[in-house]
């Protein structure tokens, strides 16, 4: 009998185990559901404030006659344009007499985009017309027959007749014949 009373006394035991952790996730589920109404009451709120605004917001643009789209249409063409032009190069540093393709990219149409080239800052260089590749993009082969610094100035003219103009620097250098040329020249 002192195994039987045992086996009931354990089985007693672990119900009331189980009862304790009833309770215990009981006591968890209850206080979690707290946080959850608290958080859905916050956004509620928020949510509310939102639609308030909207609605705010669309009752002005129907009473000033405006939809929603020419609000936004007037305030991109309220907005000032910025014209440019960016200027790139095959190559940075070149040889004497060899060619690199500029390229000049517009964010606007144009109907021709010229190219100058200074050589160390001293305006006497080439206007060269550039050749349209694509609906923004402008091209043309130069070739450099001096050594130094040329500053690359491209012009086109915006669609509201500003004349834009974007910058790029190209080191132009002797060609190892060149040089070889020269010591040869010195020794004799």
């Amino acid at each position: 009998m002192n195994k039987r009373r045992k086996k009931n006394i354990n089985t007693v035991n672990a119900i009331n185990k189980i009862d304790r952790n009833i309770e215990t996730i009981a006591k968890n589920s209850e206080e979690t559901n707290k946080k959850l109404g608290s958080l859905i009451d916050s956004n509620k709120s928020k949510l509310t404030k939102i639609i308030t605004v909207v609605t705010l917001i669309a009752a002005l643009v129907t009473i000033s006659g405006f939809t929603v789209k020419d609000l936004i249409q007037k305030l991109i063409d309220s907005s000032p344009k910025q014209y440019e032009i960016y200027l790139s190069s095959e190559y940075s540093k070149i040889e004497i007499n060899a060619k690199t393709d500029v390229l000049a990219t517009l964010n606007f149409d144009a109907k021709d985009v010229r190219i100058t080239a200074y050589l160390d800052s001293v305006k006497d260089g080439d206007i060269l017309n550039m050749a349209q590749k694509s609906e923004t993009e402008w091209h043309k082969k130069v070739r450099f027959e001096h050594a130094g610094i040329y500053k690359i100035v491209a012009t086109a003219t915006a669609p509201n007749g500003d004349v834009v103009e974007g910058y790029m620097e190209i080191e132009v250098v002797p060609s190892n014949a060149d040089i070889f040329n020269h010591i040869f020249e010195i020794i004799y």
